[in-house]
């Protein structure tokens, strides 16, 4: 009988236990794996509670709609300050106010309209002034200069003549019809002065703004926030001389306020010659007794209190021809002929003399305007063209002095042929 081998068999049981020890060694960590993901899945699924409850606690919650407001200011686009409902009607106010006053051509009137830090700090801008130089850096004395340089030029009396005519009465009465462009702290006023045909003349332009720490609703209709910071003109209806209209520009009564008169080149210009008035010299040998007695003569010329004395002084220095030019001169040289009326009218005085010894005539024209290119009729002339009137007596002095003799009479004719001869002469002259 064969024997039983245990040794194997108990080698097999063995390799099962063993088997066995390494299946649940592996699924005892299978469930560790397991438990450890569920921890980390909750813990995520915690953490994203919390996040959530977190945002909703900090999120605020959704303002109600206000309604909107039917009265009371309302905001400007772009702009916090306060809109009023109904616009100022002071800019209309101050350009009536300012229209007048140019009819009655008061300085005083027009100067109190004036905001007159905003218009020079426009002014300055405009013309690149330099610190120092600009109005805000001038004292008290200067600033007046500055503000009667501008009242000199806005108080025109062609102007003032074409408001009193047209539109004075209906200024005054509060009906005289504007456009205008009025926002909170600004207004524009155009005012069209029309003939009695109702024709343009002139527009003039006001432009208003609220004064600066005013407030745009409460200071809305007081007169005292308000001021004038530019004056604009434009001539309406002009023509040339083949009647065609001029189509003009609107100008600010502020321009070339400050140009600098650009010094005169060393030429001859175009048509007599010109010179600066100056201190001429008497003629060669003249006594003093002679140069003082002229002198007495002209003053008395140019006086204004004894028509009689002035009447006397201008023949006795006609009498004396060539010689009293020279002393005429001297004296014109030392009055304003430009814009003192005053001396603008002993200027016309000297030339009327002049006139009448020499038989030259350079369009001299003693009446004011500001119009320029022969606007002011027959009689008016701008200061330019009164220096340009004067520049050319100096001139023609200077090239004729030595030549000149006396004053040339025209000719008369003799006969009928002499009269004849003359017409053709000067028909040929037409010709050429």
């Amino acid at each position: 009988m064969a024997s039983r081998r245990p040794a194997r068999r108990n080698s097999r049981s063995g390799n099962k236990s063993k088997k066995d020890a390494q299946l649940s060694a592996r699924e005892q960590m299978n469930k560790n794996d397991n438990k450890m993901a569920m921890q980390i899945l909750g813990g995520c699924l915690v953490g994203a509670l919390l996040i959530f409850g977190m945002f909703m606690m900090s999120d605020d919650p959704q303002p109600e709609k206000r309604k909107e407001r039917r009265r009371g200011p309302t905001e400007i686009i772009g702009d916090n300050r306060p809109s009023p409902l109904v616009e100022s009607v002071v800019p209309i106010w101050l350009a009536e106010r300012f229209m007048i006053a140019l009819a009655s051509e008061d300085e005083e009137a027009v100067s109190k309209l004036m905001a007159w830090d905003l218009l020079f700090g426009k002014i300055d801008s405009l013309n690149n002034r330099q610190p120092g130089e600009r109005y805000a850096d001038l004292d008290a004395a200067a600033k007046k200069k500055m503000q009667a340089r501008y009242l000199e030029k806005v108080i025109d009396p062609d102007f003032a003549q074409l408001i009193r005519d047209n539109a004075l009465e209906d200024l005054k009465e509060g009906i005289f019809m504007n456009t205008n462009d009025i926002g909170d702290d600004y207004g524009n006023v155009n005012m069209m002065v029309e003939d009695s045909r109702g024709r343009p003349k002139l527009l003039i332009q006001v432009k208003t703004q609220l004064l600066p720490g005013m407030h745009t609703v409460r200071d809305a209709k007081n007169r005292e926030a308000w001021g004038i910071v530019t004056i604009l003109h434009q001539l309406q209806g002009q023509v040339n001389s083949e009647g065609t209209k001029i189509r003009m520009r609107k100008k600010d009564f502020a321009e070339n306020l400050f140009k600098k008169k650009k010094k005169r080149k060393k030429r001859r210009p175009a048509g007599p010659p010109e010179a600066d008035p100056s201190q001429v010299e008497w003629p060669e040998g003249m006594g003093q007794g002679t140069k003082s007695q002229i002198e007495s003569q002209v003053a008395a010329l140019i006086q204004d209190d004894d028509f009689r004395k002035a009447d006397q002084a201008k023949f006795a220095l006609m009498d004396r021809g060539k010689a009293a030019i020279p002393g005429l001169l001297r004296a014109m040289s030392q009055l304003d002929f430009e814009e003192d009326k005053s001396d603008v009218a002993k200027s016309f005085q000297i030339i009327q003399t002049l006139r009448e010894i020499t038989g030259m005539n350079f369009n001299f024209r003693p009446m004011m305007t500001k119009q320029g290119l022969g606007m002011g009729g027959m009689t008016r002339a701008t200061p330019e063209e009164r220096v340009k009137a004067v520049r050319r007596w100096y001139g023609w002095w200077e090239v004729n002095k030595k030549t000149w003799t006396k004053k040339v009479a025209p000719k008369e004719p003799e006969s009928w042929d002499d009269l004849v001869e003359d017409e053709d002469k000067d028909k040929k002259k037409k010709k050429k």
